[in-house]
């Protein structure tokens, strides 16, 4: 049940987007592969900002 609520997550489903975006304008070379690779680093990093990576390992609070 957990998994689902990390799938609805907003953050993921905005960057799915961005990332989704990014990899058709690189498809229709609107990008170059630098380009894409900085938009999915910033979409990753800006997921895992306040998300998995913050939680605590030990189920204690944050």
């Amino acid at each position: 049940m957990e998994v689902l609520q990390q799938l609805t997550r907003p953050r993921l489903i905005l960057s799915l987007a961005v990332v989704g975006c990014a990899t058709w304008a690189l498809i229709e070379q609107r990008l170059t592969g630098s380009e894409w690779g900085v938009v999915c680093g910033a979409a990753m990093w800006w997921t895992g900002a306040a998300g998995a990576s913050a939680a605590p390992k030990n189920g204690g609070a944050l």
